[in-house]
């Protein structure tokens, strides 16, 4: 596991069902300067999750990412410009 800083524009974003605690959860796909598309999803009960909405999409922002073999969890999020 690892902590990456990725900037990109947010191409989709995708509600997830509730967690066991009823706060929400998402999916974001980020496309990256170079055209690769990252699928970050966010934590369980997690603050960040409350940032996050429909109106992100196309923006570019700059996401602190964990990262591990099987997942890409949004730690942070930040817009630019």
């Amino acid at each position: 596991m690892n902590i990456q800083t990725i900037t990109g524009v947010i191409r989709n974003v995708k509600r997830l069902v509730n967690s066991y605690n009823g706060n929400p959860n998402y999916k974001l796909t980020l496309e990256t300067d170079n055209g690769v598309m990252i699928p970050v999803s966010t934590l369980n009960d997690s603050m960040i999750n409350y940032v996050i909405s429909g109106n992100l999409e196309g923006d570019l922002v700059t996401l602190k990412v964990k990262v591990n073999r099987k997942s890409n969890k949004l730690l942070d999020i930040q817009r630019e410009g």
